[in-house]
């Protein structure tokens, strides 16, 4: 019975053996046959002789315009881009008229608020030195836009020229010019208080200035003036630290949390006003308790950026964990079939060898 059992193993792995050694010798013949021809062709062909002679163009192809009409083109270019150019000075020369009108209102605007201040009956009145606070942040922010305005109808004029121009001589305005309205933006020099990263930057930096008591401002006292620009350094280094769309996002509900400041603060500012209690010490617990609430919001918004961080590399590190989880089973199977296969061949081996000691013993037996 045993003999019989193991009879059957040793047939069975036999018959596998010679399937496999019949496999491997036609991979083995086949792949020996392509590789031989795919080496020859590999070798006719990388000869210098093997390369075609070029073939010789025949055919003519017509240009879009005759020479006559192409120099005629070039010509009324040449003299569309000499119009414009001109076009193009007498804009420079505006925007940096403007702009230096620009910087003389805002040096104005802010002499006018020192002689202001200097005043007795001024400088010891917390109410009015906020109130003239107010009116120079809202004559700066008045001449800000104005001049930005006459800087936007001077670029919109040229390119109305510049179409203009472009119909007179027949061809298009981007022979002509391209890019001209960033030059012209670039030689823009209003002043400092004009320059905000976006309309929420300059709507964050207008409420608050309505917001903050006296002259107060995000950096403590004598300030307010300087809230544009830390707004806007904060609006940037947001950004630099997350990304753009996150950064927009924050900075449009910020609008909305410092409208709520001041719908909360003015009130109590000005029943302080009408008490006569608005001195130099509650005027410092205001505006302290707005900056706290200010660099609070910020705070969170940086909050949840780090929290969303940690939420990404985690989910990271667990897909790497389960990765290299796979990969090492991967492996582990690899091994435990090498192994496997290793086994089959040694027992076909063996059963090849027990069953030539079986013919042998069969013809012994026959002699």
């Amino acid at each position: 019975m045993v003999n019989s059992i193991l009879q059957l193993v040793e047939n069975f792995i036999l018959a596998i053996g010679r399937w496999v050694l019949n496999i491997v010798a036609v991979l083995i013949i086949v792949v020996g046959v392509f590789g031989t021809i795919y080496l020859g062709f590999v070798y006719l062909t990388a000869s210098p002789d093997s390369i075609d002679r070029p073939e010789i163009e025949t055919s003519f192809e017509e240009p879009e315009r005759n020479p006559v009409e192409a120099a005629d083109r070039k010509r009324r270019i040449s003299e569309g881009k000499e119009s414009f150019d001109s076009k193009m000075q007498d804009a420079f020369t505006q925007i940096d008229l403007t702009s230096g009108n620009a910087r003389n209102r805002d040096r104005e605007i802010r002499s006018n608020y020192a002689e202001l201040i200097r005043k007795p009956e001024n400088k010891d009145d917390l109410g009015k030195l906020s109130e003239l606070a107010a009116f120079r942040d809202n004559s700066i922010s008045d001449n800000c836009d104005e001049k930005s305005r006459q800087i936007d109808a001077i670029i919109i004029g040229v390119d109305d020229d510049l179409i203009s121009i472009a119909q007179i001589h027949n061809v298009t305005r981007e022979e002509i010019s391209i890019g001209h309205a960033s030059v012209l933006r670039k030689s823009v020099r209003l002043p400092k208080s004009c320059t905000v990263l976006s309309n929420n930057v300059a709507a964050i930096s207008k409420i608050l200035r309505e917001t903050y008591p006296a002259d107060w401002g995000l950096g403590g006292t004598k300030t307010k003036e300087k809230i544009s620009e830390q707004v806007a350094r904060d609006a940037r280094e947001l950004e630099q630290y997350t990304d753009e769309e996150f950064a927009n996002a924050a900075m449009e509900k910020l609008v909305n949390y410092v409208e709520s400041l001041r719908d909360y603060y003015v009130p109590v500012t000005r029943q302080l006003d009408d008490r006569n209690e608005l001195t130099n010490e509650t005027v410092k617990i205001i505006g302290d308790d707005i900056t706290v609430s200010y660099n609070g919001y910020l705070d969170s918004v940086y909050k949840q950026w780090k929290d969303y961080l940690v939420s990404i590399k985690t989910a990271s590190d667990k897909s790497q964990e389960r990765l290299a989880w796979a990969t090492a089973l991967l492996t582990g199977s690899g091994i435990y079939w090498a192994v496997a296969l290793s086994i089959l061949i040694l027992l076909a081996f063996f059963a090849m060898e027990r069953h030539q000691r079986y013919l042998k013993l069969l013809e012994d037996k026959e002699k």
